[in-house]
């Protein structure tokens, strides 16, 4: 009797610590899958944060023609899709080609404003690792360079670093005398040294002189833009147009300022 009693008593022991064992095991191996999914998981991440980095870093090109072609759209009365106008690029990494999102966000704040010339993009990629899903976003601010917006004529002496770089299209380049030969110009012309005017002239565009422009008791009317290094106010008539010359400026960079204003990856 005392024998099958310590023989149950055996057995019971080597049982629980037979379910022990197993349940010891199988939190390992839970632990280590835990574990493992975090790392999957964090590489997945990883991935997608270094693909958005790669992007903006080398395809800024890219991501600055997508806002030059979508910039002026009017969102007002545009469904959630419409409003995002998704495009969809790529970049090589890690031997493979990873897609990169590029969407129109909706700013509440100011897409309801009659004047706007700053615009909010989302450029977006999602990396599988194994099997785990990691996603990156980055929030650009986009406005156009405050100094194509400025009120009064700009410095050209100021600006000329500036200017050069705006790689403007369809330019005549003139010495005075024969700028003064025509009495209306446009898209965008350039005047080499001092101006003085002989004639009533009009510009609808670009005008820039590489020096000081003198009235000469005639008017000079500029629907655009005006750069110069001094000029007399008298009969002189400048509205700064930026829908008159936009499509002149050829380098996108020196069009637009972006900054990054938000990142996520999760």
């Amino acid at each position: 009797m005392k024998k099958g009693f310590v023989s149950i008593y055996v057995l019971l022991l080597l049982l629980i610590l037979s379910v022990s064992i197993a349940f010891i095991n199988d939190q390992s191996k839970n632990n280590q899958e835990i574990k493992s999914s975090l790392l999957d998981k964090k590489q997945a991440t990883y991935d997608a944060e270094s693909s958005i980095n790669i992007y903006l870093k080398e395809e800024k090109e890219s991501l600055l023609a997508y806002i030059d072609n979508d910039f002026d759209r009017d969102i007002s009365n545009l469904s959630k899709d419409e409003i995002a106008n998704l495009k969809e690029e790529s970049i090589y990494y890690k031997n493979n080609n990873r897609k990169i999102y590029l969407t129109r966000v909706k700013d509440f704040y100011r897409d309801d404003l009659k004047d706007t010339n700053t615009k909010i993009y989302r450029v977006y990629n999602e990396s599988v690792y194994k099997s785990s899903l990691g996603e990156a976003r980055a929030y650009i601010d986009a406005c156009i360079n405050p100094i194509l917006l400025e009120k009064k004529p700009i410095s050209y002496d100021e600006n000329k670093e500036y200017i050069d770089k705006l790689r403007i299209n369809n330019c005549e380049v003139l010495d005075n005398k024969a700028f003064n030969k025509k009495k209306e110009y446009g898209p965008c012309v350039i005047v080499e040294g001092d101006m003085k005017l002989t004639k009533d002239i009009n510009i609808k565009g670009i005008l820039i002189v590489k020096g000081k422009i003198d009235l000469n008791g005639k008017s000079l009317t500029v629907d655009g833009l005006l750069a110069c290094n001094g000029y007399n106010q008298d009969k002189l008539s400048y509205t700064n147009d930026y829908e008159l010359f936009k499509d002149s400026i050829g380098n996108l960079d020196s069009k637009y300022s972006l900054q990054i204003i938000s990142k996520q990856a999760y």
